[in-house]
């Protein structure tokens, strides 16, 4: 329930994500959309604007500058005023530039004004519609304003009249906004009755994106609630290149990981169960046999001898699961102290007979001088040697070298003997733990723990153990270990 819980908050959560960035990118586009809109609609009127100021302009400078006089009256006294200033396709019926009370609507007749502010009109007392304008105009600038007469909205265009190299008069003219607010309106509201639709639209097909993208997370916990210590074999389904996909490999590469070990841990509890079996067996044997009847004390002696002998062999054996077990928790297995390879390879040869060590051919090239424990690599040595006698022809040589690459500060001990090799198949498991071949099970009786402890121990040396075999001509085992500089 705590995973499904989990599953469908990260879903709302992405569900949220995705509705908040989607109605923040329409908000984000109505209002842009609406701003240039405005900008568009603005420049439009202020176009109107200047193009019928420029008309006028031009018409002034039409007039001889001995009959402007005579025109200023006459418009002033309204005799030609409408035909001069507002008679044409676009304004012949809009209404004169009211006073800031008046009702304003449409396009206003234009207003003429001196540089002390007073109507350049003869006869008519126009007010100014903005003052700043009308001063920045007398300095020859066109100017594009807007402002409120009580509670109507205008734009207004403030144009200079030039006259040879004065301004004798500047032109105001007005166009109302209310049919520009009220298409900015309109826009406006048909754009935030599109939000909602847009919004739910958004918040379904990301409710269904969601869904699909999640499935593969569905299908990955259901896959892993099947995986068991009993059912370590079943794998997460892996169904296409994306990231989830990527995460099911990563899984099942780790589930195989943990399949094996369980395999292997299951497999070395039998094995070692089994080889503790049989000495366990022979004591508890010898023990009845020498309690059943009353025996001499020869006979008790020997008994005890063997139970001794039994007892020993367990005790290695449980010696070696301990050592095992501890390098397998990555646990420190010695102090590290200065050591000589040779010193050791003599003192493994020293602990067989001489009918076995005379046998063994040893080559030293260099000085095989390293770091880590001497009794741990002289059981190395032990269990090798015991390998290759038990394992090679009888009176064959076993040839030992040992090389010093002072180059690359490593040491190379090789052991070869003339055995009856090991089959290619079997090559990568003699370094599992209880492993034998049936060559080795029909040769010599042992706990098929040797190699391991060996592979383990170099490990644990910083070195490594690789062996080669030819099947019907012998086997060498190769150990790198690095050099006393370095170890």
């Amino acid at each position: 329930m705590k995973a499904v819980g989990s599953k469908g908050s990260v879903r709302a959560g992405l569900l949220l994500w995705n509705s908040g960035i989607v109605a923040i990118c329409l908000l984000g586009f109505c209002g842009l959309f609406r701003a240039i809109l405005k900008v568009r609609l603005l420049a439009l009127v202020d176009s109107q604007l200047t193009d019928r100021s420029v008309a006028l302009v031009k018409l002034w400078n039409s007039i001889p500058l001995v009959a402007r006089d005579a025109v200023r009256e006459e418009l002033g006294s309204g005799q030609i005023g409408s035909r001069l200033f507002v008679q044409d396709e676009d304004t012949a019926h809009s209404p004169p530039l009211p006073r800031p009370d008046e009702s304003l609507t449409g396009i206003y007749r234009p207003r003429a004004f001196a540089p002390d502010g007073t109507s350049y009109l003869k006869g008519l007392n126009d007010s100014q519609l903005d003052h700043a304008a009308i001063a920045r105009a007398f300095k020859g600038e066109t100017v594009h304003s807007t402002v409120f007469i009580g509670s109507m909205q205008l734009r207004v265009i403030t144009m200079p009249v030039q006259s040879e190299d004065e301004v004798p008069f500047v032109l105001q003219s007005a166009r109302d906004l209310r049919d520009y607010n009220a298409e900015i309106s309109e826009v406006t509201r048909d754009l935030l009755r599109c939000i909602p639709v847009l919004l739910i639209v958004s918040v379904v097909a990301g409710y269904l994106l969601t869904a699909r993208a999640m499935r593969p997370v569905r299908d990955i916990r259901e896959a892993a609630d099947r995986i068991s210590g009993e059912n370590l074999s079943e794998r997460l389904p892996v169904t296409s290149n994306d990231e989830f996909s990527e995460l099911a490999e990563t899984l099942n590469s780790m589930f195989a990981r943990v399949d094996h070990a369980f395999k292997q841990q299951a497999q070395f509890t039998a094995d070692a169960s089994h080889e503790l079996r049989t000495p366990l067996t022979v004591l508890r044997g010898n023990t009845s046999l020498a309690l059943a009847t009353d025996r001499t004390a020869e006979e008790y002696r020997v008994t005890i001898e063997k139970t001794q002998i039994t007892a020993e062999s367990m005790s290695r054996l449980v010696d070696q699961l301990l050592l095992l077990a501890r390098a397998d928790a990555d646990q420190k297995l010695f102090e590290p102290e200065a050591i000589e390879i040779s010193d050791i390879i003599e003192a493994a040869l020293e602990s067989f007979v001489p009918e076995e060590s005379s046998r063994f051919r040893v080559q030293v090239n260099g000085n095989l001088a390293a770091f880590g424990s001497y009794s741990l690599m002289q059981r190395v040595f032990e269990n090798l040697f015991v390998n290759s006698l038990n394992y090679s022809e009888p009176g064959t040589p076993i040839t030992v070298v040992g090389t010093a690459d002072e180059a690359n500060n490593q040491l190379r001990i090789e052991v070869s003997d003339r055995g009856p090799g090991i089959r290619s198949e079997d090559l990568d498991r003699v370094r599992e733990r209880f492993f034998r071949s049936d060559v080795a099970r029909s040769r010599h009786a042992g706990s098929g723990l040797g190699l391991a402890i060996c592979d383990s121990i170099v490990k644990a040396h910083g070195g490594t153990l690789a062996i080669s075999s030819i099947v019907n001509t012998g086997t060498t085992v190769v150990i790198m270990l690095p050099g006393k500089s370095t170890a």
